[in-house]
């Protein structure tokens, strides 16, 4: 479907994509989802184009920065601004040169010319026909583009704000983070969340209790392992001090647990020499590692109990091939009567998963301290915890989520057959909410980790285990 068009158009002699991101920089935009592309047939005085399209990340809606046509026109240089309705008859249109606007236009083109500014009712088809060719030519004269040619050359879909599409990037805190063609606009993913903080927030509030397991949370994130080692080993401190206080205002977001640190952590760093790096102090500061290591991460995995995972996510993605037994169904249903289905189906059935000393789902082998240098007699104080994603990318990679919805069905099939219950659909019914919930839970946790891991491929991100408490 033909969508409505917001795009720029630059020349490809004139920039690239480094200048591009540059120039969203310099305007501080944040939190895009962007969409660059060379539409093959196009060419302005004989050079390709690129064609970009600016939407915000968060609801999709599409952005057309005032300042960014005389910003990539600078030095010489010329770009296009371009709005069309999905019919293509109303637009607007301006031409930026070396920095200035140099013509546009804005109307429907039907009318184009009409000088009596009559009603399109009361003009003869004729008369509409005539005013879009003499559009047509006035847009080619002016911009040195053919106006045809620039809208057949790359067809505007509804996907492209929801879906990455060929070319689309995310714009996040200054990087262009490469995404996974078809996944779609999941602006959680670029900020530190966790599943259950509006109600730990809750029970903070009335008092909970320290001692409580579910306290204990874990998230993944994929952090930039050069920019956190550059603001560690290279940098000035005076200039990784001037980073982490623009990381100040969104510290909630990208520092996530470790965001109360801060204040404590600039005051380390505004009390190192600065001309200094920050790894010449005689004694290494853990915590300003672990929070320059999250002020580098661009990718967020949801956040969830620890309990949680490992004894109802990770068993659940790696169940066995093998299929219910039906006499330990039997033997477990006083067990799992109150359970949902996740929890009742790893609780039964086998499943496979390595039983690491920090966490069930991890070997020990698979994590090692983000910090070597702070491991003290075998003893390590810190929150994050390296990950070698290797074997889990692999799981995720084969797990068939389709296959995982069959087993559930005859899972569910064979407990009501045990359960002595007459009635299948009172029998579901029951269950309905908090198996929805359950099954909801695990497919969207499951998504953010496919996201996550494929990310981090994409772009060479490290990948790390977040530890917290709630």
């Amino acid at each position: 479907m033909t969508a409505p068009l917001h795009a720029f158009y630059l020349r490809t002699d004139q920039h690239s994509p480094e200048t591009i991101q540059l120039s969203l920089i310099e305007l501080h935009l944040d939190e895009v989802w962007l969409r660059v592309t060379t539409p093959k047939e196009l060419r302005w005085d004989g050079a390709p184009v690129y064609q970009l399209e600016l939407f915000h990340l968060r609801d999709g809606l599409p952005i057309v920065p005032e300042g960014l046509g005389p910003l990539f026109s600078q030095k010489e240089k010329v770009t296009l601004r371009l709005s069309a309705d999905a019919t293509r008859t109303s637009l607007a249109f301006e031409l930026f040169r070396d920095g200035r606007s140099a013509t546009g236009w804005a109307g429907d083109v039907e009318c184009f010319g009409d000088e009596e500014h009559r009603p399109k009712k009361q003009r003869s088809a004729q008369e509409l026909a005539a005013s879009r060719a003499a559009f047509l030519r006035h847009f080619e004269e002016e911009t040195g583009l053919a106006f045809g040619a620039l809208l057949d050359a790359e067809t505007i879909s509804e996907r492209a704000a929801e879906v990455a599409l060929e070319g689309t990037l995310a714009m996040v805190r200054n990087r262009f983070v490469r995404l996974v063609q078809g996944m779609g606009r999941w602006p959680e993913l670029f900020r530190f969340h966790d599943r259950h903080e509006d109600e730990e927030r809750e029970e903070r509030e009335e008092g909970a209790n320290e001692d409580d397991p579910d306290r204990d949370h874990v998230a993944i994130c994929a952090f930039d392992p050069r920019h956190a080692e550059r603001a560690w080993r290279l940098r000035p401190a005076s200039q990784v001090y001037q980073f982490l206080r623009r990381v100040e205002p969104l510290r909630a977001t990208i520092l996530g647990p470790l965001s109360h640190t801060l204040p404590e952590v600039l005051a380390v760093v505004e009390s190192h020499p600065p001309e200094q790096p920050l790894a010449t102090a005689e004694q290494g500061d853990l915590t300003v590692y672990e929070v320059l290591a999250l002020a580098s991460s661009l990718v967020y995995m949801v956040g969830d109990r620890v309990r949680y995972f490992d004894e109802r996510f990770f068993p659940l993605l790696g169940l066995t091939k093998t299929a219910p037994a039906k006499n330990v169904l039997a033997d477990a249903l006083e067990e799992i009567e109150e359970l949902d289905i996740v929890a009742a189906m790893t609780e039964v059935l086998p499943y496979s998963v390595p039983e690491g000393e920090m966490m069930e789902a991890f070997s020990d082998e698979e994590l090692a301290p983000l910090a070597p240098w702070a491991v003290e007699e075998d003893s390590y104080e810190g929150s994050l915890f390296l990950l070698d994603p290797t074997r889990l990318r692999q799981l995720v990679e084969e797990f068939d989520i389709d296959e995982l919805k069959a087993r559930v069905e005859e899972f569910r099939a064979l407990w009501f057959e045990l359960s002595g219950n007459e009635n299948r659909e009172v029998w579901l019914e029951a269950r309905r909410e908090r198996d929805e919930a359950a099954l909801s839970r695990f497919e969207d946790t499951f998504v953010e980790l496919q996201h996550t891991l494929r990310l981090a491929e994409g772009n060479e991100l490290a990948v790390a285990l977040v530890f917290y408490s709630e």
